[in-house]
């Protein structure tokens, strides 16, 4: 027993010493891009050692993958949260589910973008492992609103031939360029406009 706990501590110490690298990859990665973040950056952040970084990742690459998968479960505990606390119309948690992403956004400041975007549009190119992370980070917050889509056209609420899951694509895209132009401007007026856009239009379809 007197083994297993120093053990135990020293596994608690390594996971927060990993979480302390990823959390500082990602605000160092939001503020100046993945290809401008070196290791040193980083370790410097996290006041970590060169070694312990290289016992948690083999790679910048690798932690660039874990800095994504580390941003989607931040989002989407976030949005559970909140709709979790909210049981209420497929349309209302569509409108929640756009609203945290816009919350998300502004509360780290527009013009530093989607940590998700920022990094499908520096890196889609470059590394396929990159895009294939970031796409089915998309893909999944496209499933969340099409999940919710074919609830409404179960409900009748949208006619039989709507196309849910082309609209989801349609609404995260044009919310994604709205959070790109936010980010240019440095206004958070497009992304509003593209969220109210989006649900507008699902307004006008549903009350047809």
């Amino acid at each position: 027993m007197s083994e297993a706990v120093p053990g135990r501590v020293r596994q608690a110490r390594g996971d927060l010493t990993r979480k302390r690298i990823v959390d500082s990859a990602t605000n160092l990665i939001y503020e100046k891009g993945y290809a401008a973040t070196t290791v040193d950056d980083v370790i410097r952040q996290a006041d970590a050692t060169k070694g312990s970084f290289y016992h948690h990742f083999s790679s910048k690459e690798e932690l660039g993958r874990a800095v994504i998968d580390n941003a989607s479960s931040y989002i989407a505990q976030r949005i559970g949260k909140v709709l979790d606390r909210e049981r209420s119309s497929p349309l209302r948690r569509i409108e929640i589910i756009l609203g945290e992403i816009q919350r998300i956004v502004e509360s780290a400041g527009c013009e530093r973008g989607c940590i998700i975007g920022n990094l499908a549009l520096e890196m889609s190119q470059r590394y396929e492992e990159f895009r294939a992370g970031v796409a089915e980070v998309f893909k999944s917050w496209s499933s969340s609103i099409a999940s919710q889509l074919d609830e409404m056209k179960a409900a009748g609420l949208l006619s039989a031939d709507f196309d849910g899951n082309a609209y989801a694509d349609f609404a995260i895209a044009a919310v994604e360029g709205g959070i790109m132009m936010s980010k240019l401007t440095r206004d958070p007026s497009p992304m509003r406009n593209s969220i109210s856009f989006v649900l507008e239009t699902l307004r006008n379809l549903s009350d047809r």
